[in-house]
């Protein structure tokens, strides 16, 4: 009868292994970034949501507003005691001043950059072009898109998703 032979393997001091830090919500890269063509953070934002299978609602009330803070966006414009807030009803109002250039983008991009670890985010945002530009009438009161970006992007498996040029006001064709 053989005799099975021994090995000794070499163990693992884990002690010593180092893990990074790990982010709560997935580290997404904005799409476009670097381009004129960057994602609006609300664009990001939907994504991010749809990535965890969330809605965007759900995203916003339950994870990110109460990180923030801010009891007007749980509550918004509604009665205390009423089931109304910001994120419902008067959203497209809010999603302005999310890719804008004040307190409520700083706010949002505060939290979503610590929540999925990115520092990268601020230019899906009019945030760099604060002291440059009049956040009045910067923003347009409807949502415009190409459909021949959307469909280009489909058909070739890319990302779909709002570059913020698409929120500006003056912005009137897509090249």
């Amino acid at each position: 009868m053989k005799r099975k032979q021994l090995f000794t393997y070499e163990s693992w001091d884990i002690e010593r292994l180092n893990i990074s830090p790990r982010s709560q919500l997935y580290n997404l890269k904005a799409s476009g970034t670097g381009t004129g063509f960057v994602e609006s953070l609300t664009s990001y934002t939907t994504r991010l949501a749809a990535a965890h299978k969330l809605s965007p609602a759900v995203l916003l009330g339950r994870v990110l507003a109460p990180l923030m803070e801010k009891k007007y966006w749980l509550q918004g414009g509604a009665r205390p005691g009423t089931r109304g807030s910001g994120l419902s009803n008067s959203f497209s109002t809010h999603a302005k001043a999310i890719n804008g250039t004040g307190v409520i983008a700083r706010n949002w991009l505060s939290v979503i950059e610590t929540l999925t670890m990115r520092n990268d985010l601020r230019f899906s945002t009019m945030l760099p072009w604060a002291d440059v530009l009049s956040l009045r009438n910067l923003f347009r009161q409807t949502r415009a898109w190409c459909p021949s970006c959307y469909e280009e992007w489909r058909a070739n498996y890319q990302i779909v998703y709002e570059p913020l040029l698409w929120t500006l006001r003056d912005v009137e064709i897509c090249v």
